[in-house]
Order: C-alpha cells, then structure tokens, then sequence
C-alpha cells in the first residue's frame, strides 16, 4: 500500500504514514497496481496549494492533492494555521464517469481584502508606503477556484494561489477524459 499524499510504500498497516504523518485508511490509500500503471494515468498525483498571508507571515495555508486511484479521483485537501496547526485531511472520492468538466473562475480572499483596503485609506492619509502593502495584500487575495462539476454528487471545489498552474489543471482533465474513455470504465 502507498501513502496517497508523500507515496511512500507503507510495509506495515497503521493509523499514519510513518513519513508524513498523515492517516492511512482505505480511502487514502493507492493500491499497489495503481500507483504504477503510468501509461494510463493511474496513480497520477497533482498537488495544488493556497496560501493566504504574506511571504513568511501566511496565516493559512491549503494543500489540495488529487490522485487518480484506479476508477477513482481521491481528492484530500488539508488546512494549517501559521504552518502549526492543522487540520485532520479531507478525504473526497469521486467515480472518474462521473465527472463532467472542470471549471474555472477567479475569487478573492475577504480577510486580505478588507487588509488591503485599510492599507489603502493608511496609504492616502499617511504615506505612500502603506499603498505598497495595500498592493501586496490586493494581489495575495486573489486565488483561482477551480470546480469539479459531477454527474448524480456534489461538485467539488478547490483553491490555487493566482499565479496558479493551468497546465497541470489541463493535465489533470485530459487524464480523466483519457481514463473515461478506456474500455474498463465504458
């Protein structure tokens, strides 16, 4: 069995990833035929990240890894608050026929933008220096959200920073249509 966010071969069943540290269940777990059948796209891993905060100071932080599990998209997405605290994965498993598309629209952070804007008012009032903060938090508070459309579930959502990879989203769709189209899914 292979541990579904670091892939590392777990020997001996437990409770978590003597690696990573992360819970080890069925759910979050690949099975070894399919974390190595490359060719097909199964095992496949894309990691997205969000981070809200500026440069050392992120305040929070999404990780979002996506694997494809045989017939199966895994979706397990982790929050942490100033790098230390995190939250418990959460595990959300998808039927690859069911997906329909992935869409895309851009979104804002609301805690950065009410700091950029009071950045903005200490910039007219004060100096100019607080209008380069107000622009940094105005550019950290724009993400990408990216939208799982299914057929018969709940769509699922997640979150990249702006400067956020496309290709790799592209990627990630045309694996799918890839596997949707083999003759083992139909």
């Amino acid at each position: 069995m292979k541990c579904a966010v670091c892939g590392n071969e777990i020997k001996e069943p437990g409770k978590y990833c003597p690696t990573c540290g992360s819970p080890i269940t069925q759910e979050t777990s690949i099975s070894p035929a399919a974390a190595t059948d490359s060719e097909s796209g199964v095992g496949k891993r894309f990691v997205f990240s969000r981070t809200k905060g500026l440069s050392n100071s992120n305040y929070q932080s999404i990780h979002t890894t996506i694997t494809i599990d045989g017939t199966d998209l895994v979706i397990q997405s982790q929050k942490s608050w100033f790098s230390r605290f995190k939250r418990p994965p959460m595990v959300t498993r998808i039927p690859i026929r069911q997906i329909q598309t992935i869409s895309k629209h851009r979104t804002a952070g609301v805690y950065d933008l009410i700091t950029a804007v009071v950045f903005l008012f200490l910039g007219v009032i004060y100096s100019m220096w607080w209008l380069l903060f107000a622009a940094m938090f105005a550019w950290r508070a724009m993400a990408v959200k990216y939208t799982i459309e299914c057929e018969g579930q709940e769509n699922v959502s997640f979150t990249e920073n702006f400067r956020g990879s496309n290709a790799l989203v592209d990627e990630l769709f045309q694996t799918i249509t890839k596997i949707k189209k083999a003759p083992i899914i139909g």
